[in-house]
């Protein structure tokens, strides 16, 4: 297992999982990218609120990227 500590908080991982540990009155969101989609996830003041966005085809204006 893995892991990084910063002054935001703790990170490790193993195998697929990614673990976050946050004070969640010193960050306001967070987002992890894996080059396919992004995942973006906020504290609302009771809960972590998450959403994934994935990204197809190209970065135009005709291929925006796409709620999920």
């Amino acid at each position: 297992m893995g892991e990084k500590i910063g002054s935001y908080g703790n990170v490790s991982y193993e195998g697929t999982t990614l673990n976050i540990e946050i004070d969640p009155n010193s960050l306001g969101s967070i987002a992890i990218m894996d080059g396919h989609s992004r995942l973006e996830c906020f504290w609302d003041g009771n809960q972590w609120v998450c959403q994934s966005i994935g990204f197809a085809g190209s970065s135009s204006s005709e291929n925006p990227p796409e709620a999920v």
